[in-house]
């Protein structure tokens, strides 16, 4: 998961740093002011407590294919899966279903709900754009921050939707379907960086 102010990541340096680095989630950001929280309360903030004087996040465009068995799952879903394998699935989830990782999470009522405890990236700096994408390692240099964030995935719906050759929005996208933690500051990643988060329920 990437989080990012307006125009700082075009889609070539998206691709580029997804088939790259396997990442799961970017978030787009505009200019706002941090003492106004978005309207559905989510309200970003450093795990240190320093004030979060970044533009709230206002997009979020997800990486599938991140977790083998997900590949694995929508490879089985495609006729030629090695044509597959390699190439990025693009999906988005509304701004509504961020939400704080410390608050309850809602299910809807739901029973067949299924999660993704994901590693989200904070990017500040402007990268750089070019006809053949943004290099990884401007990407990683320009990582200011980072955090755990869930992906909640509404199961029926999403393979009633793959079935039938749909998008993916009303099982992704649903309010409250993103919670994401407190940003832990950092200058940058190293390309081999490595990351050990988990979920216990």
């Amino acid at each position: 998961m990437l989080v990012y102010p307006s125009r700082l990541l075009s889609p070539r340096c998206l691709a580029a740093w997804t088939s790259a680095h396997n990442v799961a989630i970017f978030l787009k950001a505009r200019a706002f002011s941090m003492a106004k929280p978005h309207p559905h309360g989510y309200v970003p903030r450093w795990a240190s407590g320093e004030p979060f004087d970044l533009p709230l996040p206002s997009k979020i465009l997800c990486v599938a294919k991140n977790f083998a068995s997900s590949k694995e799952e929508l490879d089985s879903h495609r006729e030629n899966s090695n044509e597959s394998m390699d190439k990025a699935i693009i999906f988005s989830k509304s701004l509504t279903s961020l939400v704080s990782i410390t608050q309850p999470i809602e299910l809807q009522q739901r029973e067949d709900v299924f999660y993704e405890t994901e590693l989200a990236l904070l990017i500040t700096e402007q990268l750089p754009q070019s006809p053949s994408g943004c290099p990884p390692k401007d990407c990683l240099a320009a990582v200011g921050g980072v955090a755990v964030a869930l992906d909640l995935t509404l199961k029926d719906v999403q393979n009633a939707s793959k079935a039938a050759g749909g998008s993916w929005e009303t099982a992704k996208a649903f309010d409250r379907s993103c919670p994401i933690s407190d940003w832990v500051k950092v200058a940058g990643l190293e390309e081999n960086s490595e990351w050990k988060i988990s979920t216990k329920i």
